[in-house]
């Protein structure tokens, strides 16, 4: 086995140069520690570091208020599209209490089929609601005292009163006598008034006194249609009450 020859020449000249590049760093070491330059790369960086972090917090600053503002905005626009909405239904209330305009009436149920949002449909409900309080109690108000005659007169009398009179204290009374006028041609009369009349007080009191004729109070008393299915679910029991009645007078 042959010993490996080493070369003397070589291996001393990589010693110098490991040597020489020891002294270099250490040199460099010792230039940075002398002349403070470590301590101004560490504020430097510090002040990057801060400058990042700034940066960093204003953009997501930027992003999130961006976004609130989005939300309140639409929030916004929301309350003043309901505040809105909500004011016409208030008002459409007052014409009909007002004015005893039918056509405010009927605008405001349109809400209820709408597709407008639950919080307006329920507004439009309530003020419908004031409204037939409203009637109720003070829908017969206003009226001249009748004549102690009035209650001697006929279902015909009384249909012929409220056709040739243009008084609404008039035609108001005489509806209100019909209650108890049991007439097989007064529930088609009154239908036909609420049909063709644009007086919202003339439509309640009417639908009021086909209730009370027909003793059936199931359904609302604004509604012409429902009011309609309510006769025509009652004719019968209706013209039979009144053939006994005859028959008792005989």
């Amino acid at each position: 086995m042959t010993k490996k020859q080493t070369n003397p020449e070589k291996e001393i000249k990589e010693l110098e140069k490991m040597h020489e590049y020891l002294k270099a760093r250490k040199e460099i070491f010792d230039f940075i520690i002398n002349r403070n330059v470590l301590k101004s790369i560490l504020f430097y960086l510090g002040i990057v570091s801060v400058i990042i972090w700034l940066g960093a917090n204003a953009y997501i600053d930027y992003k999130v208020k961006g976004r609130v503002e989005e939300k309140l905005s639409e929030k916004i626009d929301e309350e003043y599209t309901y505040l809105s909405e909500r004011n016409t239904i208030t008002e459409l209330g007052d014409m009909a209490i007002s004015t005893y305009k039918i056509r405010y009436y009927e605008e405001l149920n349109e809400y209820l089929s709408s597709k407008k949002p639950e919080r307006i449909r329920i507004a439009a409900k309530a003020e419908i609601l004031r409204i037939e309080s409203y009637l109720s109690t003070w829908g017969y108000s206003g009226f001249s005292p009748y004549d102690a005659k009035d209650s001697e007169l006929s279902a015909e009398q009384l249909i012929e009163e409220y056709k040739e009179t243009d008084s609404m204290d008039r035609k108001i009374a005489t509806l209100l006598f019909l209650r108890d006028r049991f007439n097989k041609e007064t529930p088609g009369f009154l239908l036909n008034i609420v049909k063709s009349t644009e007086n919202l007080r003339l439509r309640y009191i009417s639908l009021c006194t086909l209730q009370a004729l027909l003793k059936d109070f199931s359904v609302d008393r604004l509604d012409y249609d429902k009011n309609s299915e309510l006769w025509e679910k009652n004719k019968e029991k209706f013209h039979k009450k009144i053939d006994e009645l005859e028959k008792k007078k005989k």
